[in-house]
């Protein structure tokens, strides 16, 4: 499946207060983007546009899935949905279940990026939100597929992910190493200025 998303001069807010002026943003299919920046930057607010929890005030936002164009401006309660959620962000968590209610067929929490908004799922209309814990999955596989399937469905997907992460023209990961207290300073330095690529990894020594 080939995926683009196309975001074009986007104005977004809450009342009288401005969190997004003139957002453009392209991801073409294979590409990875991270938002980085400080609370108060608009990060979520982008999302929920995305996600159709808030609607722009200016602007268009299209995903082409396969070749068709679907309009994001807006996406309907009434479609049934998945939520994924990497950023662990209670609120933003209780907004979507909210928003589809019994048409969110499914809610899993995954990471946890937004560690000053983290919180539980209970009482949240729709799904109860579930928890992905990587041995659990293992171990349900190892019983659906048996031992022998299961190390040879993770070898395939294991050398078909090293693949990709390590294509020449598109890496998922650099890595860079450093070593000594210059190295580590100047990078923990990068970190709170968001100068670190999002792709890039860090191997430090003292």
């Amino acid at each position: 499946m080939a995926l683009s998303l196309a975001i074009n001069a986007l104005d977004a807010g809450y009342g009288a207060v401005k969190a997004l002026r003139g957002v453009s943003l392209h991801v073409e299919a294979g590409e990875t983007v991270a938002l980085l920046g400080t609370n108060g930057n608009g990060k979520s607010t982008l999302m929920k546009c995305v996600a159709g929890l808030v609607r722009p005030q200016r602007g268009s936002m299209q995903l082409t899935i396969d070749g068709t164009v679907h309009d994001l401006t807006r996406l309907s309660p009434e479609v049934a949905a998945v939520y994924v959620d990497m950023s662990g962000d209670a609120a933003l968590r209780a907004t979507i279940h909210g928003h589809w209610q019994d048409r969110l067929a499914y809610s899993c929490s995954v990471g946890g990026t937004h560690w000053e908004g983290l919180g539980g799922g209970k009482g949240l209309p729709g799904p109860r939100p579930l928890l992905f814990f990587a041995p659990a999955q293992a171990k349900k596989r190892l019983t659906d597929w048996g031992p022998a399937a299961f190390q040879e469905r993770l070898a395939a997907a294991w050398t078909a992910f090293l693949a990709r992460a390590r294509d020449p023209a598109h890496p998922w990961l650099r890595v860079v190493t450093g070593r000594g207290r210059e190295a580590v300073e100047s990078t923990y330095s990068a970190l709170l200025d968001g100068k670190v690529p999002a792709n890039e990894g860090r191997i430090l020594a003292v």
